[in-house]
């Protein structure tokens, strides 16, 4: 498990998305750096207490993520595998609960994948975290 760091001096002064600086949340267990809309969620208002980024917290995910960019996750459904008969749209009854054969995604990730087309938009300066 992962213990926080004991102060945020060592931090990114630049965005770990972007690579812009600006006014950053500083993640209390990496030295990551993030504006509060490129954070992937993005991150509606400061949170309070030790916070955790999206790459700490991916080593207590159980569940993978798709890329949403790959050739296979931006294919639609084949329609005739066992997966798709199965899905609602196909007159299935979605007992397997699983994803096209043609649309396994070839880079699935535990941390929430950051799509290349995602440009962080920060339009208010928000106050670096102490």
């Amino acid at each position: 498990k992962l213990q926080p760091k004991a102060d945020n001096s060592n931090n990114d002064d630049n965005c770990y998305i972007c690579i812009n600086g600006g006014d950053l949340l500083c993640c209390d267990f990496c030295d990551k750096s993030f504006h509060l809309e490129c954070h992937i969620p993005p991150i509606v208002q400061i949170p309070t207490g030790k916070w955790k980024c999206m790459e700490c917290s991916a080593v207590e995910r159980r569940k993978r993520s798709r890329c949403g960019e790959c050739k296979a996750c931006l294919s639609p459904d084949c329609g005739k595998c066992m997966f798709c008969l199965d899905k609602p749209k196909f007159g299935g009854k979605y007992t397997l609960k699983k994803p096209c054969k043609m649309r396994e995604c070839l880079y699935l990730n535990y941390a929430a994948m950051v799509p290349m087309s995602v440009a962080c938009r920060s339009a208010t300066p928000i106050n670096k975290k102490a």
